[in-house]
């Protein structure tokens, strides 16, 4: 196919080049800012030659509601810790009409670090050219191909949603979360993230809770004298590895030891630490089952810690003053499950070429689970794979003619939802909440 035949085109793919270039790695990962509104003002104004007008930049901040995680980062980070990391709005056409509009959610924050940008045999690398730049930006390039077919009757409304605060754990939760309590979504919404070519209507949620030794250190001169959060920490690993594994699978949930840390010195030990443990959930209730059994295995494996340990006279202060020093907190917990259905945009998206996985288990997280209205029907849908295309690596990469095809398919399905909308004369007007600026 020709540069002239295709839709994600030399302009567009300069534009993912451009955005590419620029370091929107999200603060949550290493507390530095990055220059993640660049990105949004040079994407706003490519939509800006469409005829899209920008009609919200929301901005978060410090509430109860946020996981632990997030504020302690934000505690550590400059002021402006929020107002480095806003989310757009851009609208076109009839938009708040939501019977008539679709919407197109994608995050321009990064995980780390920057990678060099380059492009060789059809094959583009770089930060972001999969999670989630690039999608994006083909999006934009089906949308510009839409625009020059649309009739002039056409009442369709579109809005894309350019948001930061999806990656380092944020899970949208001072971004999407935010534009769409405030109403800026339309009856279908497609969150564009790398689902292999076919879309989930479902997605997976994940809370994370931390285990913490807070003791006595000391020196190898005295090494019975300490807390000893290593031995502790790693005792604690195996014991609830080999009590919640199993309980995980029957309920249907991803369990990851996510990371133990105490120290790196030889001749220490190490007094303080920390062990962290993700699941990731298909339902709320699997959710409140979750924080039930990690409870009873965490109150098992204190004890078989103190039954192990008590007579090893290395280990006897760890396991009489255990209680004091031993302790958990969940840093998120709680957030919503993306799960529904709609027979009416799953034939249009069938007939738009887009087919849904019928296998949930491949499922994922992401701030699609702010997605979950009962006024609406919410997708996540994009080009290749999180991990085949080494998102959240050093190698990730894109063929441009994934993007292309996917462009195509977003064509597709625009011409669908469009076709759908001439026909519904619902006239549902709703006004969005007063943006924060």
């Amino acid at each position: 196919m020709t540069q002239s035949n295709m839709l994600f085109h030399k302009k567009y793919q300069t534009l993912l080049h451009q955005l590419l270039e620029i370091d929107t790695v999200t603060p949550m990962e290493g507390g530095v800012l990055s220059n993640l509104e660049q990105a949004h003002e040079l994407f706003a104004r490519s939509a800006a030659e469409l005829g899209f007008q920008q009609v919200a930049r929301v901005i978060g901040e410090d509430n109860d509601s946020l996981p632990l995680s997030v504020k302690s980062k934000y505690g550590t980070c400059p002021e402006d810790f929020f107002r480095n990391q806003p989310s757009i709005v851009l609208g076109f056409g009839e938009w708040c009409n939501r019977e008539q509009t679709i919407m197109f959610n994608f995050h321009m924050d990064t995980v780390g670090p920057v990678l060099p940008v380059s492009e060789q045999d059809g094959k583009l690398k770089g930060r972001g050219v999969i999670d989630n730049k690039g999608p994006g930006v083909a999006v934009l390039a089906a949308v510009a191909q839409w625009l020059k077919n649309r009739p002039d009757s056409d009442n369709t409304g579109v809005l894309i949603q350019v948001v930061g605060g999806e990656e380092g754990g944020a899970m949208g939760t001072y971004g999407t979360k935010l534009l769409f309590e405030q109403g800026f979504y339309g009856a279908l919404n497609l969150f564009v993230i790398p689902s292999e070519g076919r879309y989930f209507d479902c997605s997976t949620t994940s809370m994370t809770v931390e285990v913490s030794v807070d003791g006595q250190g000391s020196t190898d001169d005295s090494p019975a004298s300490a807390h000893n959060a290593t031995a502790i920490l790693s005792s604690m690993v195996v014991s609830l590895s080999k009590t919640l594994a199993p309980r995980m699978d029957a309920i249907d949930v991803k369990m990851t030891i996510s990371g133990l840390h105490t120290g790196e010195m030889h001749n220490r030990v190490y007094g303080t630490g920390r062990l962290l443990i993700n699941f990731a959930y298909h339902s709320q209730v699997a959710g409140r089952k979750v924080e039930q059994l990690f409870s009873e295995a965490f109150e098992q494996a204190r004890l078989d810690f103190k039954d192990e340990f008590k007579s090893l006279n290395l280990f006897k202060l760890s396991a009489e003053e255990l209680d004091e020093v031993l302790s958990f907190r969940w840093l998120k917990k709680g957030l919503p499950v993306l799960s529904n259905r709609s027979e009416t945009y799953e034939r249009m998206l069938s007939h738009a070429g887009v087919e849904r996985h019928l296998n949930s288990e491949r499922t994922f997280t992401c701030d699609a689970m702010w997605g979950q209205r009962h006024d609406c029907y919410s997708i996540m849908y994009g080009p290749g794979s999180l991990e085949l295309n080494g998102a959240h690596t050093d190698q990730e990469e894109i063929f441009i003619q994934d993007l292309e095809t996917y462009s195509q398919s977003i064509f597709n399905l625009l011409n669908q939802f469009s076709e759908q909308s001439a026909q519904n004369h619902s006239k549902e007007i709703f006004q969005p909440m007063k943006a924060k600026a």
